[in-house]
């Protein structure tokens, strides 16, 4: 009897000490008859909630309160049945043996839960007998739950796909619940909060709720956003928080990234001649073009090319290149031309190529015109001025040609008179 007391202690103490190290829940909450043999509230199953294809432990309570002072042969048993089994070598039927009144005897079984098995109460059948008793038993509740709850999000979708400064649109969420029970306090957060990103929202809040998702159904929440004015053209990379919580009072979190791009609005380039000089036929003259940029967005890889054509001969390499211009500001591409025109202008056809923030590749063709002005013209409009010959310099120019005439023949004269 001593020896059966104190295995019934240590196995109490292994009882105990394995439900504060796992999650372990009671077989039931009162205390079960099987016959003369009771089952303590004590008993317990872990982990709890039980997962499919993982496996179960279960610790028995058996007390024996039968009228006689002993009882012989106690056996006992779990009927598994699906979803749980016993692998091969795990024993269904435990003999107890000899058991005096109100003794206690602690019974552990090692059960495995089929991997399809359907979240929800699942019950097994747990039986004892003795020498003088046939099989009596009862059928014991245990709770099944899937391995997560989980909440997918489906997709993303941006309308527009692309945000231009100030534009208004949406965000849906697409989410669908893969567990097998309903879900609840579904909680999107779409975190706007943080000053590099560009957007806001729009007559609403930044959080979306949804009382309850059933299971293996799917739902949408839209967020109504606008990109902000002044904001920089990029994709932008949003933080995207999703909290739940399962029927047994678990609770969810799972975080992950969306992107949401802004694109700049169409370049705006004004391509114009500077006049910083007049130009002049029949010299060579430097040409200034200007390369404004009037949009919004910076551009990049900018370039210009000038090519060929009637009244000009152009003396410097036709393509300069001229990296980027931020917006509201702007380059020049100067060129060395020798004009052989008479008219009045002349168009000069030039090409920019440039791409915007995003990569996007752009090509503008303009013709620029361009003034040119005769010596008479430029005279008469006050641009150049007549050359006007000082007396003075003109009587010292006479004098000296005179001298140098007067040399000449005074040297031929002598020669002669020489010869």
């Amino acid at each position: 009897m001593m020896k059966k007391s104190i295995f019934c202690l240590f196995a109490l103490l292994f009882f105990i000490s394995s439900a504060i190290a796992a999650g372990t829940s009671a077989v039931s909450s009162s205390s079960t008859s099987v016959g003369t043999f009771y089952i303590s509230p004590q008993s317990l199953y872990s982990p709890y909630p039980v997962e499919p294809g993982k496996y179960m432990d279960l610790w028995m309570r058996v007390q024996y309160r039968g009228e006689k002072t002993i009882v012989e042969n106690v056996t006992c048993i779990v009927e598994a049945k699906y979803p749980f089994s016993f692998d091969p070598g795990e024993t269904a039927e435990k003999v107890i043996g000899t058991m005096a009144a109100y003794d206690e005897v602690v019974l552990k079984y090692h059960l495995r839960v089929d991997e399809k098995a359907v979240q929800g109460a699942n019950t097994l059948v747990f039986k004892c007998k003795s020498k003088t008793s046939d099989w009596i038993g009862t059928e014991l509740t245990f709770y099944i739950q899937t391995h997560e709850a989980v909440i997918a999000i489906d997709r993303i979708e941006s309308i527009p796909e692309k945000f231009q400064q100030g534009e208004v649109g949406q965000v849906k969420i697409y989410i669908s619940n893969l567990a097998d029970n309903t879900l609840k306090d579904i909680t999107v957060k779409l975190d706007l909060l943080s000053a590099d990103i560009q957007f806001a929202p729009v007559n609403s809040t930044i959080e979306k709720r949804i009382a309850e998702i059933l299971s293996k159904t799917s739902s949408t929440l839209t967020f109504d956003i606008i990109a902000l004015q002044d904001a920089t053209a990029k994709t932008y990379k949003i933080p995207l928080t999703v909290t739940y919580r399962d029927d047994l009072g678990t609770n969810y979190s799972k975080s992950t990234i969306i992107a949401l791009t802004i694109e700049p609005k169409e370049p705006e380039i004004l391509i114009a001649h500077e006049q910083t000089t007049y130009i002049r036929n029949e010299m060579k003259n430097s040409v200034t073009i200007s390369i404004v940029n009037k949009g919004t967005a910076s551009v990049k890889f900018l370039t210009a090319e000038l090519s060929s054509g009637e009244g000009y001969q152009i003396l410097t390499p036709k393509q300069v290149y001229l990296g980027g211009i931020i917006s509201d500001d702007s380059e020049t591409a100067e060129y060395d031309l020798f004009i052989n025109s008479s008219l009045p202008q002349i168009q000069l056809p030039i090409e920019i190529s440039f791409s915007d923030a995003e990569g996007n590749k752009y090509s503008i063709q303009k013709t620029v015109e361009i003034k040119v002005y005769s010596k008479e013209a430029a005279i008469q409009l006050g641009i150049d001025k007549v050359v006007n010959t000082d007396p003075l310099v003109t009587g010292l120019i006479a004098i000296i040609l005179l001298y140098v005439l007067y040399r000449a023949i005074k040297f031929i004269f002598f020669r002669k008179k020489k010869v």
